[in-house]
């Protein structure tokens, strides 16, 4: 069988358009899971926050919320929680749950002449976090 140069070639530029699409759609990235409740209004959710970063930033495509009870909506911002490389400032919606925006709060300190130094970021009580790999 004669393969003609010019399908060869078109196989070659094809397979390098799909090594470059998974090399982009790739995370290497540090993912770590944040268990918080998050009440809103009477209604109280469970979450799960799978959240990765790379260096500092958030990477949204590949963070992910699950949250019960599943039947319930809410949409929320602003809404602050405690991660490993700092604390987080995130909007989303849940169910369908979706992290819409997420970034490193930097909180507002306050220095005296000791070098105490205070945050006003709020926690929030019962919130745990694990870091995954």
């Amino acid at each position: 069988a004669v393969v003609s140069t010019q399908s060869t070639w078109g196989l070659h530029k094809m397979f390098s358009w799909v090594f470059i699409i998974l090399l982009l759609s790739s995370c290497s990235c540090q993912k770590e899971k944040i268990k918080a409740r998050v009440k809103v209004g009477k209604v109280n959710f469970q979450c799960t926050f799978t959240i990765a970063w790379t260096r500092s930033e958030v990477n949204l495509k590949s963070s992910k919320l699950v949250c019960k009870p599943k039947k319930k909506k809410a949409k929320l911002t602003n809404f602050a929680i405690k991660s490993s490389n700092g604390d987080l400032m995130m909007d989303f919606t849940i169910n369908p749950s979706i992290i819409t925006k997420a970034v490193l709060a930097v909180p507002t300190s306050t220095s005296t002449t000791s070098t105490t130094t205070t945050s006003s970021i709020p926690l929030i009580p019962g919130s745990t976090t694990t870091v995954i790999g």
